[in-house]
């Protein structure tokens, strides 16, 4: 009898640990306040249980000071702090959805055209589709794709997130033609990445995004400037558009950044991720070559090991102003040529004397 008196109590007492054990502690940085739930509870469940105002809808929150969208489920206690639009996080998350949004619209109406995000101005989004076929995008495909958004809106799909090994997503994207995620997927170094799928459509986004597609009810579409703009919510007033801001130097300047960019064969990050890459490795090879050339002993002396050219008859102003010219004809690694380093509006007649400093003034 008292063995099994001992036993229910031992395993009371397990019960109870591991009811303990399976709670997790969340604290909401909106209510200051703290409340329990079961691992795995998402933040839109938790959501209900803290008491504030909510003028607009919570669209994303952040989790120990990182972005997270209302399906992340928390395992282990956290600070959580809810966020809507007003939020700079909020505005990237519904703008990256919207985007997204775009996409997919696109993809129903014109299959195979190609939808380029390019750059932010005039409080929205210059986006340009270039079809298949290869005719000109018209205000009749505009309004077809526009339709199409506000269908998918209504239907309020979800956005689904998919975690897959680093080689899965390369052979995804590479079927689906998109060569520019193809080249940013090749030039990272993570074991797993994140893709999201709204319906059948996929794509890459480093970012969270809204848990559906029913939160984007502000938003335009219209022609501008040989492409589209896509208009966002004002982000002081969610509930309106923002003001559109006619920005012609703007766009210029952007544009003529783009015809840098293709001249240089850089026109996205995966370009330029793969650039730097081979210039590394470039810099690599030549260090390697002087490396060997150090063993050998037949490496040229570099400038700094130069003997400068000192002479009896020359002043102490004379000499600084040789340094100057030596320094001039080969500059210290990593700074700029001494004859344009410039300290409070005094040239620098000495650099070695003050290489630090400008180290750091540069």
């Amino acid at each position: 009898m008292f063995f099994l008196r001992n036993c229910q109590i031992f395993h009371t007492f397990i019960f109870d640990f591991n009811t303990h054990d399976n709670m997790v502690k969340i604290f909401c940085v909106n209510t200051q306040t703290s409340k329990t739930f079961p691992e795995g509870t998402t933040l839109m469940e938790m959501l209900p249980e803290f008491d504030f105002e909510q003028p607009y809808p919570i669209l994303s929150a952040k989790v120990n000071n990182v972005s997270q969208g209302l399906k992340y489920k928390a395992f282990n206690s956290r600070q959580v702090e809810f966020l809507d639009y007003r939020s700079y996080l909020g505005r990237s998350v519904y703008s990256n959805s919207l985007c997204f949004l775009l996409t997919k619209a696109t993809s129903d109406v014109l299959p195979d055209a190609k939808v380029t995000i390019r750059r932010p101005i005039s409080k929205g989004y210059f986006c340009s589709i270039r079809k298949a076929d290869g005719s000109k995008f018209t205000q009749e495909d505009l309004d077809r794709i526009q339709t199409r958004m506000r269908r998918i809106v209504d239907e309020d799909l979800p956005f689904r997130r998919w975690e897959v090994r680093l080689e899965e997503a390369i052979e995804l994207f590479s079927k689906l033609g998109y060569e520019d995620k193809v080249k940013l997927l090749k030039t990272s170094n993570d074991v797993y990445v994140n893709y999201y799928t709204l319906g059948d459509t996929a794509d890459y986004y480093y970012d969270v995004l809204l848990s559906s597609t029913g939160y984007m009810k502000v938003w335009s579409l219209t022609m501008y400037r040989g492409g589209l703009l896509l208009r966002i919510p004002d982000r002081h007033h969610p509930e309106q558009l923002a003001p559109f801001i006619e920005q012609p130097k703007t766009f210029e300047i952007f544009s003529e950044n783009l015809r840098w960019n293709k001249i240089m064969g850089l026109e996205n990050v995966g370009d330029v991720n793969l650039a730097c890459a081979g210039s590394d490795q470039g810099r690599r090879g030549i260090a390697g070559e002087e490396n060997r050339a150090d063993r050998r002993g037949d490496r040229p002396p570099r400038p700094s090991e130069e003997p400068r050219a000192y002479r009896a008859d020359h002043g102490a102003e004379q000499q600084r102003q040789i340094d100057l010219l030596q320094a001039t004809e080969h500059p210290a690694q990593g700074l700029r040529s001494a004859s344009r380093i410039v300290l409070d509006g005094r040239l620098l007649c000495e650099p070695s004397r003050h290489a630090e400093t400008a180290r750091r003034i540069v």
